[in-house]
């Protein structure tokens, strides 16, 4: 896939069907917490879309997600969030 903007890319058919295949390699379950997941996390983003591999992608559910963003609900569900996010990384 040629450098689009990230925006683009995330519409894309490639995307979906990645993200897809992420979520069913993780049975539709979180990374972090176990909850179902309702999206895919880029661990690492990648310079060019094209070299967006699956073992940087990690499900993780909407509460799970905004905290791997930085969206603030609280210091310590931030952090508990990004350690079970190491914890899922490395297994």
């Amino acid at each position: 896939m040629q450098d689009i903007p990230y925006n683009i890319y995330l519409e894309s058919v490639q995307w979906r069907h990645k993200a897809r295949e992420v979520l069913m390699f993780d049975k539709f379950k979180c990374q972090c917490c176990k909850h179902p997941a309702q999206a895919v996390h880029h661990v690492l983003y990648p310079k060019a879309w094209r070299d967006d591999g699956l073992q940087n992608l990690i499900s993780v559910c909407y509460h799970c997600h905004r905290a791997c963003h930085g969206i603030r609900e609280n210091d310590a569900t931030i952090k508990q969030v990004k350690n079970n996010m190491s914890l899922a990384i490395f297994m």
